[in-house]
């Protein structure tokens, strides 16, 4: 009879949880990894326009959680750190936290003298209103398993800041909910000498909500390498493993699983040139392009984020990546395969 009733809390409590979480999934574009000089000794992540956004009713769902967490952090049932840095170095004392609840704003008045008086207003911060989340992960690709793990170190509300005159000023972030302490500031050593930890990067990925400027970028650039001895980008890696037939990899829009011979027609192209023969005459040319290590594009990425509102906790993982690559000479990047990976 007791292990029965174990049996029935447990999935109880199973069931709450399952019901206490939500997951959004986001589509969109990067190059992870790429040299910025000779000796590849420095990094740095470009990213595109996020390709998808959440629904709406996924968008409330986050909203309603970023609202709920910040009733923690009013009531100091969590501790919030400072956005200067990512490393949760600075927990937020009791006038943080407050300036972090007010939006202040500056109106003119004229006294009985005739004379312009400005005054401060303070107004409450409506959290439900959030332009994004912004969030610091940590990827790690293991090769030899095809895994690619995600770990979310942190998140922080972001504000979009106007001028009085309704001018993009910029973003503001209020304050980092610390999840994991990042290895890679404490512990960067021990992922270099970890051989089976192909590529490892920090990324730094903002979940826009109701921001609406177009003009600046929803990705952050500074994002940093951590594994420094592999000094491919992730999409040079899954090229390369694909080509040697490593991991499995599947057709782009319709799924199919991709053997030898079908991958290597998906990386190969034929254009017809015009070209001037030995008399001046214009001949048509067929020319045989392949795609290279040099020749990739970005990479298209398909991640899930989930929810727990038990813990207000938040996980990450990797679904699929497309690879891209250039086939032709009109500079349009073609999708070549899909890799997803392994749980």
């Amino acid at each position: 009879m007791r292990k029965i009733l174990a049996i029935f809390i447990l999935l109880f409590s199973l069931n709450a949880t399952a019901q206490n979480s939500f997951e959004v999934k986001y589509k969109y574009t990067a190059i992870l990894g790429r040299c910025i000089d000779y000796e590849c000794s420095n990094f740095y992540s470009e990213y595109d326009t996020i390709i998808e956004k959440p629904n709406a009713t996924d968008e409330k769902k986050i909203l309603d959680f970023i609202v709920k967490n910040n009733e923690r952090v009013k009531t100091k049932k969590t501790i919030a750190y400072s956005c200067i840095s990512d490393e949760f170095e600075i927990p937020l004392d009791e006038t943080d936290i407050d300036n972090s609840q007010f939006s202040i704003d500056t109106v003119f008045t004229i006294d009985k003298k005739g004379k312009e008086k400005a005054k401060a207003i303070k107004n409450i911060k409506d959290y439900s209103t959030s332009s994004l989340l912004r969030f610091t992960e940590e990827w790690y690709y293991h090769k030899n398993t095809n895994q690619l793990n995600v770990v979310v170190n942190g998140y922080a509300p972001v504000f979009a800041v106007y001028s009085e005159l309704n001018e993009y000023k910029g973003l503001m972030p209020m304050y980092w909910n610390k999840l994991h302490q990042p290895v890679s500031y404490s512990n960067g050593a021990r992922i270099i000498a970890d051989t089976s930890i192909s590529w490892a990067q920090q990324i730094r990925f903002q979940m826009p909500l109701t921001y609406k400027e177009k003009h600046a970028s929803l990705m952050n650039r500074d994002v940093s390498n951590i594994k420094k001895l592999f000094n491919m980008e992730l999409a040079d890696i899954l090229f390369t493993e694909a080509k040697n037939q490593n991991i499995e990899v599947y057709h782009p829009q319709t799924g199919k699983k991709l053997d030898a011979l079908e991958l290597n027609e998906r990386l190969t192209s034929s254009d017809t040139l015009f070209v001037s023969d030995e008399n001046g005459e214009i001949i048509p040319k067929v020319v045989q392009q392949t795609v290279s290590r040099e020749s990739l594009g970005s990479l298209i990425i398909n991640q899930s984020f989930i929810f727990n509102e038990n813990d207000f906790t938040i996980t990450s993982k990797i679904n699929s990546i497309i690879v891209t690559g250039y086939l032709d000479y009109f500079g349009i990047p073609k999708e070549l395969f899909e890799v997803r990976f392994s749980k």
